[in-house]
């Protein structure tokens, strides 16, 4: 059975650098080797570090309990 989580308890909030180390690691145990065959990018340090440097505004994270649970990288391309 899912334990329901109430609104109250979830945040979401702009990513700082003090929860660099738990989007990493959230993201390694998402992103395996097992996915990495059909993906076009791998999972590393230098992928989080380089959306934080360029869009920090557009990476957030979820948070429960004062845990890191989730999170979205994203970045804004221009033509």
């Amino acid at each position: 059975m899912t334990e329901k989580i109430s609104t109250e308890d979830l945040v979401i909030r702009i990513m700082t650098i003090d929860d660099m180390a738990a989007v990493f690691h959230i993201g390694e145990q998402l992103f395996t080797s097992e996915y990495s065959s059909s993906m076009y990018r791998t999972w590393d340090e230098y992928e989080i570090t380089t959306l934080f440097n360029s869009d920090s505004e557009l990476c957030i994270v979820a948070e429960l309990n004062g845990e890191v649970v989730g999170f979205a990288l994203g970045t804004t391309v221009e033509k």
